[in-house]
């Protein structure tokens, strides 16, 4: 009878235990979100060629919804190596445009697509990630298809933050969290194409593209970098 109750007793503990264990589990998960693996990737798109909106399917599986013209998606978590991906168009859903990206552990891409007429050159950037959580990060990406060149300056014009962003190409500088207006400007023909309010905060990714409308317009947004929450298979 005693080895009875003990087995009884013991069963009774490990069930305890195991409610325990899984409701401090549960705890953590809403506490704490899950951590990528190590071998991750982080991907996000951009689209400046189309006024219409996009849905995105990576390897058959659709990761953004209603993707905007001119606003990047949040940060796709993805493991490194070769990915097919798939922009359907919202409005239009026989108009697909097919890519394959390759990425690699620990680095995050910007993955801009500028002109739908001619799809075989999608533009990818390696982004660099923030080295100072103190610091805000300032992203710039001249995505413009008809200024070569531009320079970040302050609003007066007084002195330049970031200089000489070539046409299909970013630069980033690490900065003061600060609250700062500054001015995009033709390299060459020193043109202001857009003021802008900055609001910089520490250990944060501040984003500034330069794109073109269909007609050939300066469209200059904004983002703060995200990156989507992990979940785990």
């Amino acid at each position: 009878m005693p080895s009875i109750k003990r087995s009884l007793k013991l069963a009774l503990f490990i069930i305890f235990n195991f409610f325990v264990f899984s409701k401090s589990f549960a705890v953590n998960e809403e506490l704490y979100d899950p951590e990528p693996p190590p071998n991750s990737s982080y991907l996000r798109i951009i689209h400046a060629g189309s006024a219409d909106s996009y849905n995105v399917i990576v390897d058959g599986k659709k990761r953004i919804g209603n993707l905007k013209p001119a606003l990047a998606s949040q940060y796709l978590i993805l493991p490194s190596g070769t990915h097919q991906i798939e922009m359907t168009n919202v409005a239009n859903p026989n108009k697909v445009i097919k890519a394959s990206v390759s990425v690699v552990p620990g680095h995050s891409f910007t993955y801009a697509f500028l002109d739908y007429a001619v799809m075989s050159k999608p533009f990818i950037f390696d982004d660099i990630g923030i080295g100072n959580r103190l610091k805000s990060q300032l992203m710039v990406y001249n995505l413009s298809t008809n200024i070569n060149k531009i320079d970040l300056q302050t609003a007066d014009g007084a002195a330049t933050v970031i200089s000489g962003i070539d046409k299909y190409a970013s630069k980033y500088l690490a900065v003061n969290p600060v609250e700062a207006n500054v001015q995009l400007v033709n390299s060459d023909s020193k043109k202001v194409i857009s003021k802008q309010s900055l609001k910089l905060t520490a250990n944060t990714n501040l984003s500034i593209f330069l794109l073109s409308t269909p007609q050939g317009s300066p469209v200059v947004t904004q983002q703060l970098s995200t990156i989507e929450k992990y979940k785990r298979n």
